[in-house]
């Protein structure tokens, strides 16, 4: 699914990235419970925004294709700052 999502460009970094935060398992939640999926997104710090793309409850970055998306519009926000 991340190559689906990310561009050819990004997807190598995502995959890297992805496999550090989660092991590429959506179900991942991190130890302080602010990370959410995939890419261990933190709800706290990006839900007023998440819900311009319709996600409106932290389950929802339980869902793969969701969460996977929701980074690439954070990295389109921010970089690869989020992750760093």
């Amino acid at each position: 699914m991340i190559r689906d999502i990310w561009p050819d460009d990004l997807e190598e970094q995502a995959l890297r990235i992805a496999w550090r935060e989660s092991g590429f398992r959506p179900d991942v939640t991190s130890p302080t419970g602010c990370c959410h999926g995939v890419f261990q997104l933190h709800w706290f710090a990006h839900g007023s925004w998440l819900s311009d793309l319709g996600i409106t409850s932290r389950d929802q970055l339980f869902d793969a294709r969701t969460n996977i998306q929701a980074a690439y519009a954070l990295y389109q926000r921010s970089g690869w700052g989020p992750w760093q």
